[in-house]
């Protein structure tokens, strides 16, 4: 049963406050008019017939069993609101005024005009039974005003119509009576009102209390979570950083005492292969920053799967085989409504983790039609999941048995990614894994709509840029060499900086024009490359090619850069990304 709304709460109670409680019948109202009649009858008996005494009597006690009758009718419907509830405040007034109308007909069938004793009888208690109307019907203003009038005024009508002196002074006092009694019912009335209302309000007030205290216990739980779960984030994300950078520090030490060709051909390989850990884990991370911070934007398009399922087969079925599993990709037709690289990348997270926890037999990856959509499935033969992990497996650097930490069973990131890539896509994906038996994850894809679009295969230009001019800014005196040494390698003029103000200085000097500039995001003194770019297009060129590079990942910085419009490197840049960017460059201004 649906509450009451808030304007029907207020009547709902009055209307159970005159019906009287469920189960009960209304006894007292009943007891104390059937005692009221015996009085009346002892009062006028010898006085008025006794044919119409007692047929008055039959049928007001017939109306007191009418109103047992309709309080048991109403706890069988008990209306909350609406129009059955008004329906029966009505009918409660209306029994009310009824009930008075059979009292105070009493004033015209029962007054004894040559027996002033039974006039004033008659009159004692016809005003003690509108006294006594007022608490059965004080919940109900209609209902009182009319049972009151009823039992008095047919008596003050009898009295004027009478018109003598005598009964005139009556019905005058009767009339000041009535007032009286109709000012007490009034405020009584307002006073019951008042209560309800005052003890809804306080209801509301506990329940809005209740709210306010469940949504800061929820919000405080939220927060305790999310700093747990950011000071594991942060442990995790510091193990996997120093490992990397320890053994860099290592191997560099051991360049400095190795005069050996060979091995320092050797120390460089592990130099190398510990530069790549930390760029898989710094891109990882910032994957999961852009994702957060809602920088990255999805290119929907029609994509025909099989070419990105050929990819993942050519890329990831000699990683399989290395390991004795076998890699199945499922050939398809399927033409798919969403953005390809980042379904890519969600199915190739899916599949290099499935080959990693996957020790005997292989891995199938395969579409079919589920519905309107397409259902991607990839399935392995690996250890499982058990249930109670399902939800937890998508949190950052959770892994399942590497409490070492060991990055060649992967840095716990990939399935985080996963999971916010499938909500940017609304690619809704499910799990269905039993422990030791393998998993198998589904991706479910709209159909496309029209012609797929075909990727370009990238290209890359091994020549020299030849007269690239290009304009360095950064603080860090390391990496300004460092950009100027791989820069003029690939034969590009290059002019560093550390600041706006000596760029300026130094361009001037030299009546130096650059063709792109790299500048770092955060600079010294709180400026920022954005900063930079922008007074670089107002005082030097207005057209000029500008790149951001940052090590920053925080959302808000990201959302700044984005808003800029220019585009953004990420610290640690591979040289072979800064090559093929700053190559798009070299060709314009080779056209120029």
């Amino acid at each position: 049963m649906n509450p009451a709304p808030p304007e029907d709460r207020i009547l709902l109670d009055q209307v159970r406050e005159t019906v009287g409680a469920k189960n009960r019948l209304p006894s007292s109202t009943v007891a104390a008019n059937l005692m009221a009649v015996g009085l009346l009858i002892a009062a006028l008996y010898g006085q008025a017939p006794s044919t119409l005494l007692y047929g008055w009597s039959a049928l007001l006690v017939a109306y007191q069993l009418l109103r047992v009758l309709i309080t048991k009718a109403y706890w069988t419907t008990a209306p909350e609101h609406g129009t059955d509830l008004r329906r029966w405040a009505r009918r409660l007034a209306l029994l009310a005024v009824g009930s008075g109308c059979l009292w105070g007909i009493t004033g015209l069938i029962f007054f004894a005009p040559a027996s002033p004793m039974h006039q004033a009888l008659l009159t004692v208690l016809l005003c003690a039974m509108a006294a006594g109307s007022i608490p059965a019907n004080a919940m109900l203003l209609p209902g009182l005003v009319g049972s009151v009038v009823a039992i008095l005024g047919m008596l003050i009508g009898r009295l004027v119509w009478i018109g003598d002196a005598e009964h005139l002074t009556m019905a005058a006092m009767l009339v000041v009576y009535l007032g009286f009694v109709l000012n007490w019912g009034r405020g009584l009335h307002r006073v019951l009102v008042g209560s309800l209302q005052r003890r809804h309000e306080n209801a509301d007030l506990v329940e809005k209390l209740r709210r306010q205290t469940d949504t800061a216990l929820s919000a405080q739980r939220i927060a305790e979570e999310a700093s747990l779960a950011k000071s594991k984030f942060l442990a995790a994300a510091s193990h996997d950083l120093r490992q990397p950078m320890h053994a860099l520090a290592l191997f560099a030490g051991a360049m400095a005492n190795e005069h050996r060709p060979g091995e320092l051909r050797a120390l460089s390989h592990h130099i190398g292969r510990s530069v790549e850990a930390l760029e898989m884990l710094f891109n990882s991370l910032l994957d999961i920053s852009k994702l957060d911070a809602g920088v990255m934007q999805p290119k929907i398009a029609d994509v025909q799967l099989e070419e990105l399922f050929r990819r993942l087969r050519n890329d990831l079925a000699p990683v399989a085989l290395q390991k004795g599993l076998r890699l199945r990709v499922r050939p398809t037709r399927a033409i798919l409504r969403t953005d390809g690289d980042l379904l890519e990348q969600i199915l190739r997270n899916l599949v290099a983790n499935a080959i990693r926890y996957t020790e005997t037999g292989g891995v199938v990856v395969g579409c079919r039609r589920r519905g309107p959509d397409w259902r991607i499935d990839v399935a392995d033969s690996g250890i499982g999941i058990a249930e109670e992990q399902h939800a937890r497996i998508f949190d950052e650097f959770y892994q399942i048995g590497n409490p070492e930490r060991d990055r060649t069973k992967g840095l716990g990131l990939g399935l985080a990614i996963v999971s916010r890539l499938a909500r940017l896509l609304d690619v809704p994906l499910s799990l269905r894994s039993r422990v030791a038996h393998g998993t198998v994850f589904s991706l479910s894809v709209k159909p496309g709509i029209g012609a797929p679009r075909r990727r370009a295969e990238p290209h890359t230009d091994v020549r020299a840029f030849g007269p690239l001019r290009v304009l360095v800014i950064d603080d860090e005196p390391e990496i300004r060499l460092a950009l100027e040494s791989l820069l003029g390698a690939w034969g590009c003029t290059v002019l560093s900086a550390e600041s706006q103000q000596q760029a300026a200085e130094t361009m001037a000097a030299q009546d130096w024009m650059p063709d792109v500039a790299l500048v770092d995001f955060r600079l010294r003194e709180g400026a920022t490359g954005i900063e930079v770019l922008d007074w670089l297009r107002a005082h030097v060129a207005a057209n000029l090619p500008g790149i951001i590079i940052t090590g920053d990942i925080g959302a808000d910085r990201l959302q700044e850069v984005r808003m800029s419009g220019y585009p953004l490197l990420h610290k640690p840049v591979s040289p072979a990304k800064l090559r093929a960017v700053l190559a798009r460059y070299a060709h314009a201004a080779e056209m120029a």
